[in-house]
């Protein structure tokens, strides 16, 4: 959303998307009413047929050269409109991943691709971490489909745009490509922490989506690593997010330290009182929104370096890699305090203003447009 709100300020914009499964029309009308002064065109995603099924879409994934969840984002509704309204347009930028599926409808273009990572280089790295072995077999199947499909992609696009200076790098080494912009994701920083560190609280705030393999996996990963080094069970999650399915609920609910809450209207009301945030991610690629969310509430954060990539590490209280280090560093945080006083949380959100905020999210965006620096 960033993106486009960056864009209609300064250029006639058209947008062209595709429904999510879960897509209501509050979700449409809330798209509409945010880019008022842009043409909307909201699109059907494919009927589900009888190789819908995940197992499905990985054996036509495989088949067809395309990762299983982009092929499960394919819209000839979509197709069909950008090819309708890309032809009057000067450039098309296309939006995540998915959104390469449809580079055969506006080819010959200026076509500029905003990825979120480079997949297969992702899934490369991260395979051996998953502990689920249906993930570790998804990662494996997928990951000749994906290099075949980003390499298809990259060799129609005029541009290409990612998140982080290590993904430009993956996109480099795996590739052979320079990346023609880094634009760090962004969210809305305050003037002032929103939530402060609370001292003596034994709770730690987790808050992502459970839809995303490698953020369940991660969490899963730091409460075994919590039960060994903690079996007294001082340190205590409160547990955040959407799209938890009905078995990560129940376990959820069987953790005697977690508190698990679910969806939240207001984050930073539902993290009042804890004592810092965790990033327990072991995989994944780009800036994470979760982790700049975080920040910009004010808490303190202890993270992985999966989860600080393209952030400078100092926004962190605490850097662990080991899940195991990880636990006991959240314990000794619980038993001796962190000492984060306001000066600390001040200058993370004077960090976070200056790179990661949507002001200089937009000036990165006009700058790689080469419209200049119109923010």
């Amino acid at each position: 959303m960033a993106l486009l709100l960056a864009l209609q300020a300064v250029t006639d914009l058209h947008v062209v998307a595709v429904k999510r499964r879960d897509t209501t029309s509050e979700h449409e009308q809330e798209l509409r009413d945010k880019l008022s002064d842009s043409r909307v065109y909201v699109c059907e995603l494919d009927r589900p047929d009888v190789l819908s099924t995940r197992s499905g879409r990985l054996i036509r994934g495989a088949f067809r050269g395309v990762p299983a969840w982009v092929y499960s984002n394919s819209s000839r509704d979509a197709s069909r409109r950008i090819k309708e309204v890309g032809g009057n347009c000067e450039t098309i930028v296309l939006i995540g991943e998915a959104a390469a599926l449809h580079i055969p409808a506006v080819r010959g273009q200026k076509i500029i691709w905003d990825k979120a990572n480079v997949i297969s280089a992702s899934i490369s790295e991260n395979r051996h971490r998953l502990t689920s072995r249906f993930e570790r077999l998804k990662a494996t199947v997928t990951a000749g489909p994906a290099k075949r499909f980003e390499r298809r992609a990259l060799e129609a696009v005029s541009s290409v745009w990612v998140t982080s200076a290590e993904d430009a790098e993956r996109l480099r080494r795996t590739f052979g490509r320079e990346a023609d912009a880094v634009i760090p994701s962004s969210v809305e920083v305050p003037k002032t922490p929103q939530v402060a560190s609370t001292e003596g609280s034994s709770e730690i705030y987790w808050m992502s989506s459970f839809k995303y393999p490698p953020n369940w996996d991660g969490l899963v990963r730091l409460l075994r690593a919590l039960e060994k080094i903690d079996p007294q069970g001082e340190v205590r999650l409160r547990v955040a997010g959407y799209g938890a399915t009905e078995a990560q609920r129940a376990h959820l609910v069987s953790e005697r330290r977690v508190d698990y809450i679910g969806f939240v209207d207001d984050i930073a009301d539902s993290a009042s009182g804890v004592l810092a945030a965790v990033v327990p991610l072991w995989a994944g690629a780009g800036v994470k929104l979760k982790t700049l969310t975080l920040l910009a509430l004010g808490l303190p954060i202890f993270a992985t370096s999966a989860a600080m990539e393209g952030l400078p590490e100092d926004l962190a209280i605490c850097v662990e890699d080991e899940p195991e280090e990880m636990a006991r560093a959240l314990l000794r945080a619980v038993r001796n305090g962190i000492n984060d006083n306001s000066d600390a949380a001040s200058n993370r959100l004077s960090t976070m203003a200056e790179h990661f905020s949507i002001s200089s999210f937009n000036s990165n965006v006009y700058r790689a447009m080469q419209f200049g620096d119109l923010s």
